[in-house]
């Protein structure tokens, strides 16, 4: 069935409201029959008619598979009421008047809309049908029998009471179909209605095996004649025009959907494999075997005793422990937290000010800074700036400062942010001491700004919509916009997983409660109303030509249904999975592989139109549940991304971390996590060159996490875990205080360096000059007073301001590891300088050079030197993870191999029997120079504890103070157990002093109870 008016026409007169209001048409003076018709689909057909009916939104069959209506009609009207759900609809009426308008009513949003006759949609059949009608009077029965288009077959019985002959023309059109129009396309009821009332009927398809199925039926049902019926014609008392709702659109006056609960997750995320393709660079990183740069003929040729590689390798062992007390550490923050909500597409995580609000209430009680569970926030942060988290603060802005990042993103007033500006524009402040040329008051400032607005606060963008997506065969359009979110917290512990498993990290996050609020709208499509035009199909399957005005009044309402809609997220969770993945050089970085974002959804819906017609709510339903979904689908993805971009720009995280000048490109990897026990990640590297002068490299070991694994375990035994001290001590506090922590640490990370890879970063300072050193006036002066001695014969005249000297090594130093010393406690490495150049300028165009051989006594130091305290600190703002420095003091620096030493004098002549015995008296200088020009590198910042070893370091955290004989004044400190090995320097790593009690959890050092006066005590050593 077609309309002869267009798709544009038909929505501008539904919308145009009729000239007169309803009139009744029906006087009580009018005969009425009424009547119930029950329609119902035959079992196990639904989906053969919803596949005829798919362009057909009037239908559908998720409310029920049988409809009861209630008819009433006049000689000149009819009546037809859904009675609760059906397929057409729920609790409507639809009252048409012959030859004139209609009226449709909804009696759940107690709405009308009045359609006048110049609205009502003409239809005709654009198809001819071939049928045939046959009547069998005896039996009562009447065949109708269409054999195209549609194979259908209509068996009805019929009733012959003869005070029923002048309704049965409007029962027919109500049961099969408008007379006028069938005949108009080839189908004749005439004889039908002249036979009598259908009272039953069956329809029937013809199936594939070419015999008729029962598709649907209908009977008819207490029918009644009588008089006094008009009001069942009129507009209920109390009624409000759909037209004004539609055109007001207001989100109010509704009542309340609920939707049936619907769990997402499992099946939304099964599609989402936890890691990507390994070739697509978006997966956790495996086993890798790459080529070095060189061929492997050429490798081949050199023999090898046991496993070995000419390449670069950096490795590291991370112990679970140490997620066990992040996680620990992050539980006790969330105990203290109540809500985070979102707007506008930001979901704002204020952590730090909730903690903070907490303190204070506990300490505005009786009991002040006393009082059981300040003490965390005052540990964390503090107006002197000795909190854990300002110690942190310090160190980014020193380094986002050096970078010239002007900080204009944590909210510092216009003047403090002008002496900032200024500070980095100013040439004569080094890069480094920007931070230190604020004022202590400005530091505090910038610290307490950069601690709550940056380290305190998380922002998270989410979409505020979830876009236009279509339904219904393309029908009806719904789109959830304005959404916010509420986390709840309530002060419980949200980190139920922080742990290795075989793919990386897995981290699972709980919410307790979280709910949200939307506005849903939906709305018709273009095709919604071309799809009016083709319902015609509808009449072969038990519903009369009077429902195709329904369709109208649907589309006018959905149009209309828009409304708040509250999101409640039961047992929200967050699941992530941490690996490493390969960057564009081959450098691992940390990656959130995937996110998932799990809950039970459950959505209330307040429509400004009651959905009592809209038969779609099982659709609807869906799609809202769908549309969360896709909701957190698009959440997740901005955590995801959030999380990413703070691992890569904020954090500047890469495996293995920055080196200051080191070009680093990877050529192979290895990664091995271990199930709640370690992760263990290894790099193989390679440098740049300069093309014809490269690092030193040659064979060293290339198996190392067996060996890492060892040493964890020595570590273990070498020194006592803070747990078994914190037992050892029976949780006192007072035995805690006075304990000796000279071997008690817990094991968290184990670091490999290849001697390969030191000498890569060697050279790679060499290169841009580092060893290069220009002497003082003084140093000069004595250079040239040694100098002038040695080479009387020159008559070098005596010495002037002007005079200028300068060293550098001419090939890149190159560094070797010592094992047999480090095993007596001596030194684990040395550097050898195989040609260093001294040169001597004079005023008169006199230059001597001297070329020598040195040995340097070496050390591997961490972290960046603080130049108040003179020693390494691992807060401590620097462009790389550890540094090569030399024993200057101690072992000194040694001059070797005297057999190559060499000279250059202005005039001098090859000669076989030339005098080289000037050189005997440069050999102290030699030293001397070497000395001056790495005292920068002294290896006395390097932190040793009293009476320990060389390859033992500790590096106190946060303090001035040194590591004294029972760790005095050091609240926390890091412990590093080095040993050279097969050419691999293993560095054990594990965590000693006071504060590791917390993680213990008892007595006054629980974070739980902790008190402020007892935060200011530790935080005053910090």
């Amino acid at each position: 069935m077609k309309s002869k008016t267009s798709p544009e026409e038909i929505k501008a007169a539904i919308l145009k409201a009729p000239e007169k209001p309803w009139h009744n048409p029906v006087s009580n003076e009018q005969p009425v029959i009424t009547y119930k018709v029950c329609h119902a689909v035959t079992k196990g057909q639904e989906a053969i008619i919803k596949g005829m009916l798919a362009k057909t939104p009037i239908i559908s069959f998720g409310n029920t598979t049988q409809s009861e209506l209630f008819i009433a009609h006049s000689a000149t009207t009819t009546r037809t009421e859904v009675m609760g759900k059906s397929i057409y609809g729920s609790d409507i009426v639809t009252i048409t008047e012959n030859g004139g308008g209609f009226l449709f009513l909804d009696k759940g949003s107690k709405t009308y809309a009045q359609m006048a006759k110049e609205q009502k949609i003409k239809h005709y059949y654009k198809e001819r049908f071939k049928a045939k009608t046959i009547v069998d009077l005896e039996k009562r029965e009447a065949v109708i029998e269409i054999e195209s288009p549609y194979k259908l077959k209509y068996v009805l019985q019929l009733d012959r009471d003869e005070k029923l002959g002048a309704f049965t023309k409007d029962i027919v059109a109500n049961v099969i179909g408008c007379p006028t129009l069938f005949a108009a396309a080839g189908v004749d009821l005439d004889p039908v209605i002249r036979a009598g009332m259908p009272v039953k009927g069956e329809t029937f398809m013809l199936s594939g095996a070419g015999a008729w199925e029962s598709i649907s039926s209908f009977v008819i049902s207490d029918v009644s004649v009588a008089r006094d019926r008009k009001d069942l014609f009129e507009v209920p008392k109390g009624y409000k025009d759909l037209r004004e709702i539609y055109r007001q659109q207001k989100g109010n006056g509704g009542s309340k959907v609920n939707f049936p609960t619907v769990v997402i997750g499992d099946n939304r995320n099964s599609a989402n494999s936890p890691s990507g393709a390994p070739d697509k660079g978006d997966g956790p990183t495996g086993t890798s075997s790459q080529a070095l740069t060189f061929s492997s003929t050429e490798v081949n040729r050199i023999p090898e005793c046991f496993p070995e590689t000419y390449g670069a390798k950096v490795s590291d062992l991370v112990d679970e422990k140490l997620l066990d007390d992040i996680k620990f550490l992050v539980n006790t923050v969330t105990k203290r937290l109540n809500n985070f909500s979102g707007n506008n597409g930001t979901l704002t995580l204020d952590w730090l000010n909730q903690v903070e609000a907490e303190a204070n209430a506990l300490e505005a009680g009786a009991g002040g800074t006393s009082t059981p569970g300040t003490g965390l926030f005052h540990l964390l942060h503090n107006d002197t700036s000795t909190g854990v988290l300002d110690s942190l603060a310090k160190k980014s802005i020193a380094g986002l400062l050096v970078s010239g990042n002007n900080l204009s993103d944590i909210g510092l007033s216009a003047g403090l942010q002008a002496t900032i500006n200024g500070i980095i524009a100013n040439g004569s402040i080094t890069p480094q001491n920007r931070f230190s040329s604020l004022s202590g008051p400005n530091q505090d400032i910038v610290i307490k700004h950069y601690v709550f607005n940056k380290i305190g606060t998380v922002s998270i963008a989410y979409p505020t919509s979830s876009g236009t997506q279509s339904f219904v065969a393309g029908l009806l359009n719904v789109a959830v916009n304005n959404i916010a979110f509420n986390v709840a917290i309530n002060d419980t512990p949200v980190v139920s997983n922080l742990n290795f498993d075989g793919g990386g990290i897995h981290l699972t996050v709980n919410l307790p409660d979280a709910s949200g609020s939307a506005y849903l709208d939906i709305w018709v499509s273009s095709g919604y109303w071309a799809a009016v035009v083709g319902a015609g199909i509808a009449c072969f399957f038990g519903v009369g030509c009077e429902f195709l005005a329904l369709l109208i009044a649907v589309g006018l309402l959905v149009d209309s249904t828009s409304g708040p809609a509250t999101i409640d997220l039961q047992n929200l969770s967050i699941d992530a999975e941490i690996g490493l993945v390969p960057n564009a050089v081959q450098v691992l970085q940390p990656k959130v592989t995937m996110l998932h974002l799990n809950a039970t959804v459950h959505t209330t819906w307040t429509p400004s139109v009651s959905l009592g017609l809209n038969n779609l709510i099982d659709d609807i339903v869906s799609v809202v549940a769908d549309h969360t979904s896709i909701i957190l689908n698009a959440a997740q993805s901005a955590i995801q991304s959030k999380l990413n971009s703070y691992l890569d720009k904020d954090l500047g995280i890469t495996y293995p971390p920055k080196f200051g000048p080191v070009n680093l490109t990877g050529i192979g990897n290895n990664v091995d996590f271990e199930a709640n026990k370690f992760g263990y990640v290894e790099e193989n590297l390679n440098a740049g060159s300069l093309g014809i002068i490269d690092p030193y490299v040659t064979q060293i070991d290339s198996v190392l996490e067996p060996n890492i694994l060892t040493l964890r375990d020595k570590f273990k035994v070498d020194f006592e875990d803070t747990e078994a001290a914190m037992n050892g001590v029976n949780g006192s506090l007072l035995g805690w205080a006075t304990l000796d922590f000279t071997s008690v640490a817990r094991y968290y990370l184990g670091t490999v360096l290849s001697q390969n890879f030191i000498n890569y970063y060697i050279y790679s300072l060499w290169r841009n000059g580092s060893f290069n050193f220009n002497f003082s006036t003084v140093q000069t002066h004595v250079i040239y007073d040694v100098v002038r001695a040695a080479f009387p014969a020159l008559g070098l005249p005596p010495f002037n301001s002007k005079m200028m000297a300068h060293l550098w090594p001419s090939v890149p130093p190159r560094t070797l590891f010592t094992p047999a010393p480090a095993s007596t406690g001596e030194y684990y490495a040395t550097t050898f300088f195989d040609d260093v150049r001294l040169c001597f300028e004079a005023t008169e165009k006199i230059t001597i050079e001297f070329s020598f051989a040195a040995q340097a006594y070496t050390e591997i130091g961490f972290g960046g030197l603080n130049s108040t305290t003179g020693q390494l600190d691992l807060l401590k703002v620097a462009d790389r993870v550890f540094d090569i420095y030399f024993d200057l003091s101690h072992l000194g620096v040694q001059v070797i191999n005297p057999e190559v030493q060499n000279f250059v004098i202005p005039g001098m002549q090859p000669a076989i029997n030339f005098d080289y015995t000037p050189l005997t008296q440069m050999q102290t200088l030699f030293a001397q120079v070497l000395k001056w020009s790495l005292v920068s590198r002294d290896n006395s910042c390097i932190p040793h504890g009293t009476g320990d070893p060389v390859y033992l370091q500790r590096y106190a955290i946060g303090t001035s103070n040194a590591w004294g004989s029972k760790n005095a004044g050091n609240p926390l400190a890091a412990v590093f157990q080095l040993l050279p090995y097969k050419g691999n320097l293993y560095v054990s790593q594990g965590l000693s002093g006071l504060i590791t009690g917390i993680l213990e959890g008892t007595d006054d050092l629980d974070i739980d109870t902790m008190t402020a006066d007892t935060a200011t005590i530790i935080t005053a050593f910090i």
